[in-house]
Formats: C-alpha cells, structure tokens, sequence
C-alpha cells in the first residue's frame, strides 16, 4: 500500500491500531461514554434548580431583553416572605406596560401606605390564568400583603388547547402541578413528573441551552423597557386597528366558550392565596382602548367581562376594580385595540392606580 510504503510497517500497524480503538466499541470506551453521560446529567440536575433561577444566573437563560417569562420566573422563585410587605402583580402584556416598573410601583405603595414593601412584577406575554395559578402555589407560605391580578380580555379567551400546548412548551421555569392538574381533569395528557425540578422542568430549560452560551459570552441579557418592544410601532397603524375590531365576533365567541373555565382557575388561585399567607387580593380589570366603547357590539362584550369578573370578586370576598374606572386614559395612549399603552405619562397613571389600589388594601 502507499500509506504504508510512506510511513512504514510498523508505524502502519499503530495507526490501524488507533483507527480500530477509534471506531470499534469496546468496554473501556463505552465505560467513558457512559461516566461522561451519567457526570453530564449529575451535573444538571445538581445546578438547575430554584436557587439559580432566584440568583442573577437568570440573565443566562433570556431569550432578549423582553423576556418576561424568565424575568417572572426570576422574580418570583427570589421571593422569600419576611419583614416587609409584599406585592404581586400579574396580568399578560397589557400589564406588562401597565406597571412602571416593581422597584417604581414599590416606591408609590410605600410612600402612600407608609409601610416599607417589596414589588414582584409577574406580568408575562401571553399570560394565562393556569400561569397565573401555577405562580400563585409558587408562593412561599408565611408571607403577607397584596396580590393584583391584572386580566385582560384575551385572558379569558384561553381554550383547552391553549393548555395543552402549555404542557408541551411550558414557559415558566419550574414545574407546575397545579397546571398538570388542570390538564388532567379536562384529559389531557402529561408527561410523567420525577418530582426533581430540573427533569420535571427540562422542556423549559434544555431549548435554551445556546441561548445560554450566548449569553455567557455576552456576560448576561438585562430587562429592558418594555415600551421599546420592536413590535409596537408594527401595530401601531390603523390598517391593524381595523382587523383587530374586525375579529370582535371571534373574540367573544371564544369568551363564550371558555370564560366559565377560566374563572374557575381564577377563583382556584385566590383558594390557594389563602393558604400562604395574610394577602389580600384585588382582581383588576386591565386598561383597554376605549375606542372600543364606541362599538355598540364592543360595549356588550366589554361589559360582560367586567361584570363576570365583578361577581368572582363578590362570591370569593375579594377587591374588584377597573382601570376603565380609576385611569383617564385617550385612544393615543395605545399602540393597538388590545391595550397596549403606548408612553410613559399613561404608564405612571396606571402605575399610580394599581399603587392606589394596594395601599388601600393594605388598610383593610
């Protein structure tokens, strides 16, 4: 052979050698393998866990600087009841650009209830109210203060489907019996749960496993504003305004549907708040552009809502209020029909409302 005659027999024999040691399994390298296999999970399940999503590692698993359900699971797995009084705020985007920001809304409750509290916003993209719920077991017992569930329409839109593509891409990092329940009383299937987080939470975590090298190189993702989400100018236009007042038979349609069940998880939240601790809860009714209310058809479906919600409060004693009520908000505050507000003067209204709302909770 010509390899051969270049580099001679015996130097031939050791490479044939290496070649057949490379490429033919044997106990010694699948031994290797296997340790390398079983270290890499050890280590897994060792890191991942609570206490590194409560710690600043969170940064490493943002997937951009809007990610809000990370910065949620951060937020709310730091939380630990103590001294002072804590706030939980939830809601989906709508809230999200509803709250100035947890430190601001701290600031305003403490100023007007004169009492030091700490501010978890939990307000997520999307947010539905089996993440609401899931969030609210997540709470660690023993704590005092308010908690503002913050809904908007879409919220009571949520199908049994929209469940189950939870349970296939749960956004939330950690595992959610509560929400597993739910599915399995409507029939749907569920994984099977270990009981250790890591495992149990590994559809959220392993899909970021490059975000978290990127991240890594770039020294970790910061929260931003959420006023400055790329989307917001697309829909800021009012050839979209007129396809979303367009879709309002198919929105109520689906409200029909699913409202009951979605009250039901609501009013299983509020049961559970009250295993934690001495909190006080307010359902709110989130802004919404009032261009709607120029709609006779919007009028009806907005007010359903607001009545439904309404009568939750009553039958589970808890506060009920509406943005539509306590903030003077114009169509130009929003960037769309869904509420989005738009700038920071209406944000800091609504901001001062919800802090109105929790101080005079804290009074009761």
């Amino acid at each position: 052979m010509m390899l051969e005659r270049l580099i001679g027999p015996s130097r031939m024999r050791v490479l044939r050698s290496f070649l057949l040691g490379a490429t033919q399994p044997n106990l010694a390298s699948a031994s290797i393998m296997l340790g390398i296999v079983l270290a890499s999970f050890l280590a897994y399940i060792a890191v991942v866990n609570d206490r590194l999503m409560g710690s600043e590692a969170y940064r490493y698993f943002m997937d951009g600087d809007l990610d809000t359900q990370t910065y949620a699971t951060h937020q709310l797995l730091s939380s630990r009841p103590g001294n002072e009084t804590s706030v939980f705020v939830f809601g989906s985007s709508v809230m999200v650009r509803c709250i100035k920001d947890r430190n601001t809304l701290a600031e305003r409750v403490s100023a007007k209830s004169d009492r030091a509290v700490i501010a978890y916003d939990l307000s997520t993209d999307a947010q539905n109210n089996w993440e609401v719920e899931a969030m609210i077991d997540r709470i660690p017992n023993g704590g005092r203060g308010v908690v503002v569930l913050g809904a908007s329409y879409g919220m009571w839109m949520n199908s049994p489907e929209d469940l189950e593509e939870l349970i296939e891409a749960p956004k939330l990092g950690f595992p959610t019996p509560t929400i597993d329940a739910a599915a399995r009383e409507m029939g749907l299937d569920v994984p099977f749960r270990t009981g250790i987080f890591a495992l149990d939470a590994s559809p959220y975590y392993l899909p970021r496993r490059t975000l978290v090298l990127k991240n890594l190189v770039r020294g970790g993702e910061v929260y931003g504003d959420p006023l400055e989400a790329y989307w917001m100018d697309m829909v800021n236009d009012p050839e979209f305004w007129a396809e979303e007042k367009a879709q309002l038979p198919e929105y109520a349609a689906a409200v029909d549907a699913n409202l009951e069940m979605n009250l039901a998880s609501v009013a299983r939240a509020i049961e559970t708040l009250r295993t934690k601790g001495e909190y006080e809860m307010i359902l709110f009714d989130a802004p919404i552009n009032p261009g709607w209310f120029e709609l006779e058809d919007g009028r009806a479906f907005f007010t359903k809502i607001n009545q439904a919600m309404s009568a939750l409060a009553d039958d589970h004693g808890v506060a009920f209020a509406s943005a539509r009520d306590l903030v003077d908000l114009t169509a130009s505050d929003f960037v769309d029909f869904e509420g989005h507000i738009s700038n920071d003067t209406a944000r800091m209204a609504c901001t001062e409302a919800v802090s109105d709302l929790v101080a005079e909770a804290l009074e009761r």
